[in-house]
């Protein structure tokens, strides 16, 4: 374990100037001397109290929870208390990147049990966490007592979802691809209908229109088990690609409610997620890894016709932001 001095303050310091002035100066050394040798006992006994608080303390990270970048992540700690003794004034941090964040400060802790702590948001980015750190300033809050963890744990914080998308997808994308439907790889046709402005042509059952004097479009079952399927070019700006994973983790996540599957093609990436497939969590980090790519870079896979290609049309990404 490490110990550092905690920082005195204002207060303090001057508390302390006057005690040496007045030691010094006056005549009554005596009494000024046996206050500093009182004082330097007390940060002895302090030091010592800290170091036995927080020496019988032992914990771990059972893991972090992706969330949207800038979100609050949970946290989810294991902490155990060697001895029937009660421990004070606990706190735990975790460090990675450049950072050092409080996740949870107890206040009390008897005997073992798990704990649940709040890491402030994080930019997009799979961020690794170096170490975990309990401290202790228990109990005057002189000396400070800290134990490091090393830790191989992962804090993912993946692209916010678009709020366009909240609706139903297959009319809500519209406003973003510029298609008012988009089909689903399994998507079944449940009728037909006449033709809408802002209509895919994509949709149009042209037989079934040459017996009719007006158009027809395909209705779709969306309950049949509809999948997405996306293909993002990563050769694009940054501003670009960051809108680009925001849809596509839109999708992601509405597949995950419906239990369907999702589809996900770039450059050195291909994948099939959901039921029976990769997890989700496995998409989210990806997206939260995703980079763009210089535009020599060689082109995504090829795609069914039907996949939505990302990044969006300039127009639209308009559109989508309002």
């Amino acid at each position: 374990m490490r110990v550092r001095p905690t920082f005195l303050g204002a207060k303090g310091a001057c508390f302390l100037a006057a005690i040496e002035v007045a030691f010094l100066a006056t005549p009554y050394s005596n009494l000024f001397f046996l206050l500093l040798c009182f004082l330097g006992v007390l940060t002895l006994l302090a030091g010592l109290w800290s170091f036995c608080n927080l020496r019988a303390v032992a914990a771990q990270l059972l893991g972090t929870a992706p969330a949207p970048a800038g979100n609050e992540h949970d946290v989810r700690l294991e902490l155990c208390v060697r001895g029937r003794r009660p421990r004070f004034q606990i706190d735990c941090w975790l460090e990675f990147g450049h950072g050092r964040y409080r996740v949870a400060a107890l206040p009390l802790l008897r005997g073992s049990g798990k704990v649940a702590g709040r890491l402030p948001g994080q930019s997009r980015g799979v961020h690794a966490v170096r170490q975990l750190v309990l401290r202790s300033r228990y109990p005057f809050g002189i000396l400070e007592w800290s134990r490091r963890i090393a830790l191989t744990a992962e804090v993912v914080a993946y692209p916010p979802p678009l709020p366009v998308l909240d609706g139903d997808p297959n009319s809500t994308l519209a406003a973003v691809i510029g298609d008012r439907q988009v089909a689903g790889g399994d998507d079944m046709v449940a009728g037909i209908r006449p033709f809408q402005p802002g209509d895919s042509l994509r949709m149009v059952h042209w037989k079934a229109s040459a017996r009719r004097t007006q158009l027809v479009v395909r209705e779709l079952d969306r309950d049949s088990g509809a999948a997405f399927e996306l293909c993002i070019d990563r050769r694009c700006s940054a501003e670009d690609l960051d809108l680009a994973l925001q849809i596509a983790c839109a999708l992601l996540l509405r597949a995950g409610e419906a239990k369907t599957h999702l589809t996900l093609t770039s450059q050195g990436h291909a994948a099939v997620y959901g039921p029976g497939q990769q997890p989700t969590a496995a998409a989210l980090r990806w997206l939260a890894a995703a980079a763009p790519l210089p535009a020599e870079a060689s082109p995504p896979p090829i795609c069914p016709r039907a996949a939505i290609r990302l990044p969006v049309r300039r127009r639209a990404a308009e559109v989508a932001h309002g």
